[in-house]
């Protein structure tokens, strides 16, 4: 019974975290968008990015530029809207 309890809190908290890798940036408090220097289909991006909206997604986790968590689904809409 505790396995099951566990996994579904782990399952709600990963339903939470998007882990976006090099495609955003958190620095400063702030989520960035993709670099356009290092996207190659910047429409694509935001279109995929746009996709990611749908989710209830809580925290942001950039693997090379911090974590967002402040009104995260709000800032990714933004993002995607350009």
């Amino acid at each position: 019974m505790a396995i099951g309890r566990t996994f579904s809190v782990f399952n709600e908290f990963l339903a939470s975290v998007g882990a976006f890798g090099d495609a955003l940036v958190a620095a400063d408090g702030e989520l960035l968008g993709p670099n356009p220097q290092a996207t190659y289909d910047m429409d694509m991006a935001l279109k995929s990015l746009k996709k990611l909206t749908q989710y209830d997604i809580e925290t942001v986790v950039c693997y090379h530029g911090g974590v967002y968590k402040n009104n995260a689904n709000k800032r990714l809409a933004e993002l995607a809207n350009g």
